[in-house]
């Protein structure tokens, strides 16, 4: 699978709909209309990519281009028996995507705007992704920063060092691996934190 990116996209309306769609194992037709004019189409079962053929064709123009518009239709299938695991399929599209300059910063600046988040570690070496590395690095920072935040990630603005890193911010987003902190969570944790803090001070000072 290959794709190469002309314009960058203008936002991620197509990526939230695929997000959204897989997470609640959907069924039914996702229909776009790239910036390049494309009409795209991609079937999906229970979550699950239907025609792989179909599949490798659309995904990376899916992923490369902006869309001009994108919906979903629900529909009920029987058992398809050509069903393509989202998780590999997507690792496969994103392995080939070369996006250009303005695309990967204007990620960047999208990704960055997102609140804390929290990372779910998926061995993707076994779908067939090539740089399962820099995904452990984010999982790794992740867990050790408390209330992450994705700008903290892509904070080089060398463009060779954000290349893989959007690469998987891209990925995890659409496959749910990254999902937001509820900000009651957020806030619980502060507090917790804060309520730590005291009580190791209280413990000093009762020592002395």
């Amino acid at each position: 699978m290959s794709g190469i990116a002309k314009q960058p996209p203008s936002s991620f309306q197509q990526l939230r709909l695929l997000r959204k769609i897989l997470i609640k194992k959907d069924s039914g037709k996702l229909s776009y209309v790239s910036q390049s004019g494309h009409h795209g189409e991609i079937v999906i079962n229970k979550g699950s990519f239907v025609d792989a053929s179909q599949v490798s064709k659309e995904l990376p123009i899916f992923f490369s281009e902006a869309v001009k518009h994108c919906s979903w239709k629900r529909m009920l299938f029987g058992n398809s028996p050509d069903l393509m695991n989202p998780i590999e399929a997507i690792c496969l599209t994103i392995n080939d995507i070369q996006w250009n300059h303005a695309t990967i910063m204007l990620l960047k600046r999208l990704f960055s705007k997102l609140p804390a988040v929290r990372i779910r570690m998926v061995p993707l070496y076994r779908y067939k992704y090539n740089d399962g590395l820099t995904y452990l690095v984010l999982y790794q920072q992740a867990i050790k920063t408390h209330n992450f935040l994705l700008k903290d990630f892509l904070s080089d603005n060398d463009i060779e060092t954000l290349k893989p890193r959007v690469k998987v911010l891209v990925l995890g987003y659409c496959l749910g691996l990254i999902t937001a902190i509820p900000k009651q969570n957020t806030t619980t944790n502060n507090k917790n934190s804060n309520v730590g803090i005291a009580a190791r001070i209280l413990r000093r000072i009762r020592g002395i």
